[in-house]
């Protein structure tokens, strides 16, 4: 697995180095003219190209144009709803334009269940996300991106490096997972982990039963349909994109603790300083209630015949340097000797200033009969918890091939190899998180006794919470390391004008790899005895089969479209291995600790299975509108699925959904707060 991970690493890094592109422009003549519109002005702004090349130009505030051109040259005139136009040059040295309005243009298009429509025409709750809002915000996963970015949906993660964010849409609505169905370029998949957000084109959610009901059983919990970046014909287009910089936790999110000196007083509050001596509370450290001071040192000793633990003062005889001894081979047998903290602050001592990286390089062009777009991406990012990291390397290939107007084939290809450190005692979440032991250790222990070992709570009466500096430090070469390959190869076919038959085959792979090391503690009040190493490897895939016919037909005032399909799904498909050892090693040390160089006692193996599951459905929608004015949508799809009970193996999920665009009713033109709400279509 590690070998793999490598591969893909250095396969990465190789394209990015190599990536360039240049262009050989051959100037002859010169060419000029107008663009104007239907009512012949003179149009500012439109882009004037030369086709197959970089060389452009646009039309200054009357419509005028001039540009260098060679022989044989095609110019392609085009601006923001209105149809664009190639022309030939010819022998011609003045080429006027005249451009028309292209309605289609002025309304955005929407990918939605297996087709896309225009923003306007879409009845159910849907909200389009802009792809450059997302990467407004430098993280690593999408789910993270989309907090705050799309009405009704909720983001919430633990801010540990690459781990993703827990969404939510409208709310919780099941008592088991609540996570959406994530569709990337016609791929189900719930692993939001699996598309570069540097490679995104466009982001929609589905939010209710008319918009994701399409998508049966799995849309419950609603549906993100992401694109990624398409060829475009044209000459090579190679762009960059990156940022570098720092990342921290504000002083103002960390919370305000006691210090030593408060919770000395917290002590003295705490118990009664009037009972009879034998009943007093006494603390190991600070001293019998009533008559508590804080020592300037401590010591812990486990010694046999010298087993104490307690507080003195500076220069007395038990915290003399030279009797300092933690020996590796035994930890029961320790003189731990430690100054007194003032007030340590657990939670600056776990957080540092990170810093955070993003390389992407983009290259994309084409033909009128083929066009590529080509990612590559390299990503990393310091955790703000001490030696906690996340590294990722991606690379995306898009093609297509349209021999003719008829017939068209393609594939979207993503690959990803990413890589956690310390993701368990960074990352994890809850009672043994980093963060929540801060709160746990009180503010008299150090993060370090005098000869760098570690404090802690072995002094007694201070809880059972462990440093959470030493835990980071111990989990540092915790591995996870993930391979993943997601893509589609399709096919269109057009056989009669208006009717579009698509066929799409898409793969989820994937290859986990994780190794655990737990090493032995000697400062906490509940100590790891033995060192333990546990690493699991295991594969999955999942297969997806979609075939859907579309008719799309308008005559008069009347616009009908017809989607059909079948779909076969099998997820489940997979092996794998995990195996651990407790029972110690000759040489704690991360780089020596293997299976192989484990004893055999306590080793304990167990297989990975990964839960079957298939699929089978058949789905339809009709869209229905009149005038561009009143809408009409039905949707149906039935879901035939292993997980079912077996006395109902099939389950049906018809929508329907009525929408009156009152904008384009003449009695209400110019009222100013009746709009498309074009922002988001909630």
């Amino acid at each position: 697995m590690e070998k793999l991970y490598n591969k893909v690493k250095r396969f990465v890094l190789l394209f990015l180095w190599l990536a360039c592109s240049h262009a050989v422009l051959a100037q002859e003549r010169v060419v000029s003219g107008t663009v104007k519109d239907e009512n012949g002005s003179g149009m500012p702004g439109v882009n004037v190209l030369v086709v197959g090349t970089s060389n452009g130009t646009v039309t200054d505030a009357t419509g005028k144009y001039s540009i260098s051109v060679t022989t044989g040259s095609r110019l392609l005139f085009s601006f923001i709803g209105y149809t664009s136009q190639e022309v030939a040059v010819g022998s011609s040295t003045t080429l006027d334009v005249s451009l028309k309005v292209d309605v289609t243009e002025l309304s955005e298009i929407v990918v939605t269940g297996y087709t896309s429509e225009r923003k306007a025409d879409i009845i159910g709750s849907v909200s389009v996300v802009n792809s450059k809002d997302l990467l407004a915000t430098p993280v690593a996963n999408l789910s993270q991106q989309l907090q705050g970015r799309a009405a009704g949906v909720l983001a919430s993660g633990s801010g540990a490096p690459g781990e993703g964010a827990k969404i939510r849409i409208r709310g919780f609505t099941s008592w088991n997972s609540g996570d959406p169905l994530y569709i990337i370029d016609g791929v189900p998949t719930n692993d939001p982990s699996r598309v570069n957000p540097n490679d995104i084109e466009s982001v929609q959610v589905l939010k209710d039963a008319t918009s994701a009901s399409i998508y049966g059983a799995r849309a419950a919990n609603g549906v993100i349909i992401v694109t990624t970046k398409q060829g475009k014909s044209g000459t090579m287009k190679v762009d960059y994109d990156g940022y570098y910089g720092p990342s921290w936790i504000p002083e103002s999110y960390q919370p305000d603790m006691l210090n030593t000196p408060e919770y000395l007083t917290y002590l003295e509050r705490q118990h009664d300083s009037s009972l009879p001596a034998a009943q007093i509370y006494k603390h190991p450290l600070f001293g019998a209630s009533g008559a508590m001071s804080i020592p300037d040192m401590y010591v812990i000793s486990s010694l046999a015949g010298n087993n104490f633990r307690g507080g003195f003062a500076a220069g007395s005889p038990q915290v003399n340097p030279s009797l300092y001894s933690v020996p590796a081979n035994d930890y029961s047998q320790i003189y731990q000797i430690a100054e007194v903290s003032n007030g340590t602050n657990w939670f600056d001592a776990i957080t540092r200033s990170g810093v955070i990286q993003n390389h992407q390089i983009t290259a994309s062009g084409g033909t009128d009969k083929s066009t590529y777009s080509l990612g590559l991406n390299y990503f990393n990012q310091e955790g703000v918890y001490v030696n906690s990291g996340y590294e990722r390397y991606a690379m995306r290939l898009n093609t297509s091939f349209s021999p003719n107007q008829y017939f068209k084939i393609g594939e979207n290809f993503q690959l990803i190899a990413e890589s956690f450190q310390n993701a368990s005692g960074g990352g994890a979440r809850g009672e043994a998180s980093a963060w929540a032991q801060s709160f746990r250790m009180v503010p008299y222990l150090p993060v370090n006794d005098i000869a760098g070992g570690w404090g802690g709570n072995g002094i007694g009466d201070s809880g059972n919470g462990t440093n959470p500096v030493a835990q980071l430090y111990r989990d540092k070469d915790d591995q996870r390391k993930n391979v993943k390959v997601t893509g589609n190869v399709f096919a269109e076919v057009t056989p009669i004008k208006d009717l579009t038959l698509r066929t799409s085959f898409g793969v989820e792979y994937g290859n986990y790899f994780t190794k655990d090391y737990v090493l032995r503690t000697y400062e906490r009040s509940e100590n790891t005895q033995q060192a333990a190493l546990s690493q699991s490897y295991n594969y999955s895939l999942a297969w997806t089969w979609s075939n859907t016919a579309i008719y799309s037909k308008s005559f008069g005032d009347h616009s009908l479209k017809f989607l059909a399909g079948t779909e076969a799904i099998k997820q489940g498909i997979g092996d794998g291995v995990s195996a651990g050892s407790f029972a110690g090693f000759d040489f704690e040390n991360p780089l020596f600790m293997s299976l192989n160089t484990a004893q055999t006692v306590g080793t304990t193996r167990s297989p990975f299975t990964v839960p079957a599951r298939t699929i089978f459905s058949y789905f339809g929608r009709i869209d229905y509108a009149f005038k561009d004015k009143y809408l009409v949508n039905a949707t149906f799809r039935q879901d035939e699925s292993s997980v079912f009970g077996s006395a109902n193996r099939v389950a049906t999920f018809p929508a329907f959904g009525l929408g009156w665009r009152l904008s384009e009713e003449g009695f209400l033109q110019g009222v100013d707060f009746i709009s498309d709400f074009d922002s988001d279509s909630d």
